[in-house]
């Protein structure tokens, strides 16, 4: 067992213990790590989202498979929990998944609010140039 995967919703001690990690370390477990983005509402979200945020642009590649797939839940996670907590430029390849999610989202997408969550979060220009 890792000890930077927690082993259920509440395990706040692997949280701790991934902030100890170098991303190289633990490059291998991104998959199974943003898994415990799919719901905010999990104690161990916030921080796996905050430690993940400074490596964006490093795991962009297993972010867009998320922000492509059909999980409206998990794109708000990973949108809100974890993108939007990113302070540097965003790479290109995400930033246009993320823009196409804002500017002409999927039915599922608009049904669900995830093209508002990538305007409030990631491009809030496109908000507010959208509304007036």
């Amino acid at each position: 067992m890792k000890k930077h995967i927690p082993k259920n919703k509440y395990d706040v001690e692997a949280v701790r213990f991934l902030n100890s990690c170098l991303l190289d370390n633990i490059k291998p477990d991104i998959p199974e790590l943003l898994v415990w983005m799919q719901d905010l509402h999990w104690e161990v979200a916030h921080g796996i989202g905050s430690y993940l945020a400074l490596y964006v642009n490093d795991i962009k590649t297993d972010l867009i498979k998320i922000l492509n797939s059909n999980d409206e839940f998990w794109k708000k996670g990973i949108l809100f929990g974890l993108i939007g907590k990113h302070t540097q430029e965003l790479d290109e390849e995400l930033a246009s998944v993320i823009k196409r999610i804002a500017e002409t989202p999927t039915n599922s997408e608009r049904e669900e609010e995830v093209d508002i969550f990538a305007k409030e979060v990631v491009f809030p220009c496109l908000r507010k140039c959208s509304n007036g």
